[in-house]
C-alpha cells in the first residue's frame, strides 16, 4: 500500500477514534498519527512559513486538540520528523501539500508502538475498497496476513464496525463488510453492477442524476427530485453518491456530488483526504451565487482561483471577513485587513487546484453553481463520510435490506 493511501486511511480512522469513547485508547497509534497529520495539514503551506504559536494553538482548538494537554506532544512528534521547527514564539512549517501530510502521517504511524490490530484495521479498510466481503472471507484474510485466530479476528471486525472503520450489513447468518470508498475511482464495472440491480425506473433516474452531477453539484433537494427519496437513501447508504452539508445558524443545507469529483491526480480519497477542497468549493460557490455586489460577489471563478493558485491575493471585500472563517481555521486561506475591508490569499495551492477543477468542469460554471447553493453563508461543514454514517445509523430495516441487495450485486458482478 502506498504511504499516501495508508495515510489517508489513518486520517479516516482517526476521525472515528475521536468520536468513540475508547477509540483513542484502543487504537492509540492510529489516534496519535491522525492527530499529528491533521495538525500538520492545518499549518502546512505551499511554501515554508513561519507561524505564531498563538495561531497554532487556535488551529489545535479548531480540530478539537487540547492545546494544554496534547499540543506540545504532537508538535514534538512533528519536529522529530523534521516537518516543523520552533522558537519561543513561532513554528516554522516546511512547504508541502496534502501528499506531504499523508506520507508523513503514515511514517509517524509506522514509528509508534502499536498492537497488530491497528495495522490490520488499516489494511482491512483498503482491502474492502474493491468489493464487499463476508466475515468468513475476512477471517481467512486476517489469518493469512496476521495469523489471527477466529476469536481475535471476530473481535477486530466487531470493533472495526462499531467504531466506524468499516460498514457492515447482515447477510443471512453472516455479515457483509464494505466501506464508503467503493466508488471513488470511477470503476464503470462496479457502477454498472449496482445499476443492473435497480428497477428500470430506478436505473433511468440514477443515470439522469449521474449525468447532471458530472457537470456540477446539485442540492440534495434537487437531486432527490430526480431520484425519489428512497433511491437517494439507497445510493447514499453504499457511497454511490456523496452528500455534504453546509451549516449555519438556520440549520443544514445538503448538496450532492459524485465520489470521483474531488481529485487532482487519480484517487479522490487520497487527493482530498482532509475534505479541504470540498469545504473550499462550498465557500467560494456561495460567493459566486448569493453574495451581493456590495459584500463582494465573485465574478469569474476561473480568474479568481487562478490568481489565488499563482500566489496572489483577492479583495478587498466585506464578505471575505465573514464567509471564510471555517477555511481560515483549517489553514486553507489567510484573511487579512485591507483598508476598511478584507482580502485573502490561498495557503494550499493543491486544494485550490482541485476546487478549480470541480467548479469549472461544466460549460456554464457560474449558472450551474447558482442552481444548487443555498441563500445562506457557511459557518460549518459536514463531510460526506460523516453524513453517510449518520444516515446509516437511522435507516429502517427495509432500507438495510435494500443496501444489502446493492452490495450483493457488487460481489456477484462479472469481471
Amino acid at each position: 500500500m502506498k504511504n499516501t493511501t495508508k495515510g489517508a486511511w489513518i486520517i479516516h480512522h482517526g476521525l472515528k477514534t475521536k468520536a468513540d469513547t475508547n477509540g483513542g485508547a484502543d487504537f492509540s497509534a492510529i489516534d496519535t498519527a491522525a492527530k499529528a497529520g491533521t495538525l500538520f495539514t492545518q499549518i502546512c503551506r505551499s511554501t515554508e512559513t513561519e507561524i505564531p504559536k498563538e495561531k497554532v494553538r487556535a488551529y489545535a482548538r479548531a480540530i478539537n486538540l487540547n492545546p494544554n494537554l496534547e499540543l506540545n506532544s504532537i508538535l514534538s512528534i512533528l519536529k522529530t520528523h523534521r516537518l516543523i521547527d520552533e522558537s519561543d514564539n513561532t513554528i516554522v512549517s516546511i512547504g508541502g501539500s496534502t501528499t506531504t501530510a499523508l506520507e508523513s502521517t503514515a511514517k509517524i504511524f509506522d514509528e509508534q508502538d502499536k498492537i497488530e490490530e491497528e495495522e490490520a484495521a488499516v489494511l482491512l479498510a483498503e482491502h474492502l475498497s474493491d468489493a464487499p466481503l463476508s466475515d468468513g472471507e475476512l477471517l481467512d484474510f486476517l489469518y493469512s496476513k496476521f495469523d489471527f485466530k477466529e476469536n481475535r479476528s471476530r473481535d477486530l471486525l466487531s470493533r472495526a464496525e462499531n467504531i466506524g472503520f468499516v460498514d457492515a450489513e447482515p447477510e443471512g447468518t453472516e455479515k457483509l463488510f464494505f466501506n464508503g470508498n467503493l466508488f471513488r475511482n470511477q470503476d464503470i464495472k462496479k457502477v454498472k453492477a449496482v445499476v443492473d440491480s435497480f428497477t428500470t425506473e430506478e436505473a433511468t433516474q440514477f443515470r439522469e442524476l449521474e449525468e447532471k452531477l458530472r457537470l456540477a453539484p446539485l442540492s440534495l433537494k434537487a437531486a432527490t427530485a430526480i431520484t425519489s427519496a428512497d433511491l437517494m437513501k439507497k445510493i447514499r447508504s453504499v457511497g454511490l453518491v456523496d452528500v455534504s452539508f453546509l451549516e449555519n445558524e438556520h440549520g443544514q443545507f445538503g448538496y450532492v456530488t459524485l465520489p470521483s469529483s474531488f481529485h487532482k491526480f487519480a484517487n479522490p480519497f487520497v487527493d482530498d483526504a482532509f475534505d479541504l477542497a470540498k469545504a473550499l468549493v462550498a465557500a467560494l460557490s456561495y460567493g459566486m451565487s448569493q453574495s451581493s455586489s456590495s459584500r463582494g460577489k465573485i465574478w469569474g471563478i476561473s480568474l479568481l482561483l487562478g490568481k489565488l493558485i499563482r500566489g496572489g491575493s483577492v479583495g478587498p471585500a466585506p464578505a471575505i471577513g465573514n464567509d471564510y472563517k471555517l477555511l481560515e481555521q483549517r489553514g486553507v486561506v489567510e484573511v487579512f485587513p485591507d483598508g476598511r475591508s478584507f482580502s485573502m490569499r490561498l495557503l494550499k495551492r493543491d486544494v485550490g487546484e482541485i476546487a478549480l477543477a470541480v467548479l469549472t468542469r461544466g460549460t456554464t460554471e457560474d449558472k450551474q453553481v447558482e442552481e444548487w447553493l443555498p441563500q445562506v453563508s457557511m459557518s460549518g461543514f459536514v463531510t460526506p463520510s460523516e453524513s453517510r454514517q449518520t444516515m446509516r445509523k437511522n435507516r429502517s430495516l427495509g432500507l438495510k435490506r435494500v443496501s444489502n441487495d446493492v452490495l450483493t450485486s457488487l460481489r456477484t458482478r462479472k469481471s
